[in-house]
Protein backbone atom coordinates (compact mmCIF):
# COMPACT_ATOMS: atom_id res chain seq x y z
CA UNK A 1 0.00 0.00 0.00
CA UNK A 2 1.36 3.44 -0.94
CA UNK A 3 1.86 5.73 2.04
CA UNK A 4 -0.15 8.93 1.86
CA UNK A 5 1.86 12.12 1.39
CA UNK A 6 0.81 15.78 1.50
CA UNK A 7 3.04 18.25 -0.36
CA UNK A 8 2.78 21.99 0.37
CA UNK A 9 3.94 24.48 -2.26
CA UNK A 10 5.91 27.73 -2.09
CA UNK A 11 5.00 29.97 0.86
CA UNK A 12 7.11 33.13 0.26
CA UNK A 13 6.84 34.80 3.64
CA UNK A 14 3.07 34.52 4.11
CA UNK A 15 2.68 33.23 7.65
CA UNK A 16 -1.10 33.76 7.63
CA UNK A 17 -1.53 31.40 4.67
CA UNK A 18 0.82 28.85 6.24
CA UNK A 19 -1.06 29.00 9.55
CA UNK A 20 -4.33 28.36 7.71
CA UNK A 21 -2.82 25.44 5.81
CA UNK A 22 -1.45 23.89 9.00
CA UNK A 23 -4.87 24.18 10.62
CA UNK A 24 -6.35 22.39 7.63
CA UNK A 25 -3.70 19.66 7.95
CA UNK A 26 -3.89 19.37 11.74
CA UNK A 27 -5.31 15.83 11.54
CA UNK A 28 -3.03 14.67 8.72
CA UNK A 29 -1.16 11.51 9.77
CA UNK A 30 0.80 10.80 6.59
CA UNK A 31 4.11 12.25 5.47
CA UNK A 32 4.26 16.03 5.01
CA UNK A 33 6.66 17.61 2.51
CA UNK A 34 7.33 21.25 1.60
CA UNK A 35 8.70 22.32 -1.80
CA UNK A 36 10.81 25.26 -0.58
CA UNK A 37 10.83 29.05 -1.03
CA UNK A 38 9.73 29.73 2.52
CA UNK A 39 11.13 33.27 2.44
CA UNK A 40 11.17 36.54 0.42
CA UNK A 41 8.42 38.58 -1.26
CA UNK A 42 5.89 38.25 1.60
CA UNK A 43 6.08 40.22 4.87
CA UNK A 44 6.82 37.55 7.49
CA UNK A 45 9.59 35.17 6.44
CA UNK A 46 10.87 34.95 10.01
CA UNK A 47 7.39 33.93 11.17
CA UNK A 48 7.13 31.29 8.43
CA UNK A 49 10.41 29.68 9.41
CA UNK A 50 9.44 29.71 13.09
CA UNK A 51 6.13 28.00 12.29
CA UNK A 52 7.97 25.33 10.29
CA UNK A 53 10.49 24.77 13.07
CA UNK A 54 7.67 24.43 15.61
CA UNK A 55 5.88 22.01 13.28
CA UNK A 56 8.94 19.80 12.77
CA UNK A 57 9.66 19.69 16.51
CA UNK A 58 6.48 17.74 17.17
CA UNK A 59 6.19 16.01 13.80
CA UNK A 60 9.18 13.87 12.78
CA UNK A 61 7.63 12.72 9.49
CA UNK A 62 7.95 16.23 7.99
CA UNK A 63 10.45 17.09 5.26
CA UNK A 64 11.65 20.42 3.87
CA UNK A 65 13.12 20.85 0.38
CA UNK A 66 15.39 23.84 -0.28
CA UNK A 67 14.17 26.59 -2.60
CA UNK A 68 16.45 29.05 -4.36
CA UNK A 69 15.18 31.89 -2.16
CA UNK A 70 16.05 29.91 0.96
CA UNK A 71 19.56 29.27 -0.35
CA UNK A 72 19.97 33.00 -1.05
CA UNK A 73 19.02 33.81 2.56
CA UNK A 74 21.38 31.15 3.88
CA UNK A 75 24.21 32.56 1.77
CA UNK A 76 23.47 36.15 2.85
CA UNK A 77 23.59 35.16 6.51
CA UNK A 78 26.91 33.38 5.99
CA UNK A 79 28.57 36.16 3.98
CA UNK A 80 26.83 39.34 5.11
CA UNK A 81 26.42 40.25 1.42
CA UNK A 82 22.85 41.16 0.50
CA UNK A 83 22.83 41.94 -3.23
CA UNK A 84 21.61 38.53 -4.37
CA UNK A 85 18.99 38.31 -1.63
CA UNK A 86 17.68 41.82 -2.32
CA UNK A 87 17.50 41.14 -6.06
CA UNK A 88 15.11 38.26 -5.28
CA UNK A 89 12.66 40.27 -3.17
CA UNK A 90 14.56 39.84 0.08
CA UNK A 91 13.93 43.28 1.60
CA UNK A 92 10.80 42.11 3.49
CA UNK A 93 12.76 39.11 4.75
CA UNK A 94 15.46 41.35 6.19
CA UNK A 95 12.81 43.57 7.81
CA UNK A 96 11.19 40.52 9.39
CA UNK A 97 14.44 39.92 11.28
CA UNK A 98 15.93 43.43 11.60
CA UNK A 99 13.54 45.91 13.19
CA UNK A 100 15.39 49.05 12.06
CA UNK A 101 17.84 48.35 9.22
CA UNK A 102 20.68 50.89 9.16
CA UNK A 103 24.40 51.00 8.62
CA UNK A 104 25.83 47.56 7.87
CA UNK A 105 22.53 45.77 7.31
CA UNK A 106 24.26 42.56 6.30
CA UNK A 107 25.95 42.37 9.69
CA UNK A 108 22.66 43.30 11.39
CA UNK A 109 20.98 40.41 9.63
CA UNK A 110 23.71 37.98 10.68
CA UNK A 111 23.29 39.00 14.32
CA UNK A 112 19.50 38.99 14.24
CA UNK A 113 18.65 35.61 12.73
CA UNK A 114 18.12 33.08 15.55
CA UNK A 115 20.45 30.09 15.68
CA UNK A 116 17.61 27.61 15.17
CA UNK A 117 16.56 29.44 11.98
CA UNK A 118 20.12 29.14 10.65
CA UNK A 119 20.15 25.45 11.52
CA UNK A 120 16.79 24.97 9.80
CA UNK A 121 18.14 26.55 6.60
CA UNK A 122 21.28 24.40 6.77
CA UNK A 123 19.27 21.16 6.97
CA UNK A 124 17.02 21.74 3.93
CA UNK A 125 16.95 18.84 1.46
CA UNK A 126 17.88 19.00 -2.24
CA UNK A 127 14.86 16.77 -2.99
CA UNK A 128 12.53 14.22 -1.42
CA UNK A 129 11.76 10.75 -2.78
CA UNK A 130 9.43 8.14 -1.33
CA UNK A 131 8.27 5.11 -3.28
CA UNK A 132 6.97 6.52 -6.59
CA UNK A 133 6.80 10.18 -5.53
CA UNK A 134 9.61 12.67 -6.03
CA UNK A 135 9.43 16.27 -4.79
CA UNK A 136 11.83 18.97 -5.94
CA UNK A 137 11.74 22.74 -5.79
CA UNK A 138 11.81 23.34 -9.55
CA UNK A 139 10.67 21.31 -12.51
CA UNK A 140 14.22 20.97 -13.85
CA UNK A 141 15.94 20.12 -10.57
CA UNK A 142 17.89 16.83 -10.63
CA UNK A 143 15.95 13.70 -9.77
CA UNK A 144 16.86 10.02 -9.62
CA UNK A 145 17.48 7.74 -12.59
CA UNK A 146 14.13 6.06 -11.94
CA UNK A 147 12.29 9.32 -12.67
CA UNK A 148 10.52 7.78 -15.64
CA UNK A 149 8.16 5.80 -13.38
CA UNK A 150 7.88 8.39 -10.63
CA UNK A 151 5.33 11.12 -10.09
CA UNK A 152 7.05 14.53 -9.88
CA UNK A 153 5.73 17.38 -7.70
CA UNK A 154 7.40 20.79 -7.75
CA UNK A 155 6.95 24.52 -7.22
CA UNK A 156 9.26 27.45 -8.10
CA UNK A 157 7.33 29.00 -11.03
CA UNK A 158 3.87 30.32 -10.06
CA UNK A 159 0.93 29.34 -12.21
CA UNK A 160 -0.73 32.27 -13.94
CA UNK A 161 -4.23 31.73 -12.52
CA UNK A 162 -3.45 30.56 -8.98
CA UNK A 163 -4.52 26.98 -9.68
CA UNK A 164 -2.25 23.92 -9.50
CA UNK A 165 -1.42 22.03 -12.68
CA UNK A 166 -2.10 18.36 -11.94
CA UNK A 167 -1.22 16.02 -14.77
CA UNK A 168 -0.71 12.30 -15.35
CA UNK A 169 2.98 12.40 -14.45
CA UNK A 170 3.58 15.65 -12.55
CA UNK A 171 2.01 18.46 -10.54
CA UNK A 172 3.09 22.12 -10.42
CA UNK A 173 1.90 23.58 -7.11
CA UNK A 174 3.41 27.07 -6.78
CA UNK A 175 0.20 29.09 -6.97
CA UNK A 176 1.49 32.54 -6.06
CA UNK A 177 1.41 32.50 -2.27
CA UNK A 178 3.19 35.57 -0.91
CA UNK A 179 3.47 37.19 -4.32
CA UNK A 180 0.14 39.05 -4.40
CA UNK A 181 -3.09 39.46 -2.47
CA UNK A 182 -4.67 36.92 -4.81
CA UNK A 183 -1.97 34.29 -4.38
CA UNK A 184 -2.91 30.93 -2.91
CA UNK A 185 -1.03 28.27 -0.97
CA UNK A 186 -1.58 24.78 -2.35
CA UNK A 187 -1.32 21.32 -0.81
CA UNK A 188 -1.17 18.31 -3.15
CA UNK A 189 -2.18 14.87 -1.86
CA UNK A 190 -0.55 11.67 -3.07
CA UNK A 191 -1.64 9.12 -4.27
CA UNK A 192 -5.11 10.70 -4.59
CA UNK A 193 -3.69 13.40 -6.92
CA UNK A 194 -6.03 16.09 -5.62
CA UNK A 195 -5.24 19.48 -4.11
CA UNK A 196 -6.57 21.85 -1.46
CA UNK A 197 -5.82 25.55 -1.17
CA UNK A 198 -5.98 28.45 1.25
CA UNK A 199 -6.00 32.11 0.27
CA UNK A 200 -3.60 34.82 1.42
CA UNK A 201 -5.43 35.06 4.76
CA UNK A 202 -5.31 31.30 5.35
CA UNK A 203 -8.97 30.62 4.52
CA UNK A 204 -9.70 27.41 2.62
CA UNK A 205 -10.91 27.98 -0.93
CA UNK A 206 -12.34 25.75 -3.64
CA UNK A 207 -9.74 24.20 -5.93
CA UNK A 208 -10.58 23.12 -9.46
CA UNK A 209 -8.50 20.25 -10.75
CA UNK A 210 -6.53 21.00 -13.92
Amino acid sequence: MTEEIAVVGDIHGNSAALSGMLRMLSDWEGLLVFTGDYVNRGPDSAGVIQLLIDLSTGRPNTFFVAGNHDVALRDAIASGKLFSLLSMGGAPTIKSYVETPKGDVGEQLRRSVPRDHIEFLSRLLPSFTHNRLVVTHGSNDPISDQAGDQYHVYGHVPTADGKPRIGAHSAAIDTGCGLSAGGRLTCFFWPARVAKQVDAQGVEVTTDRE
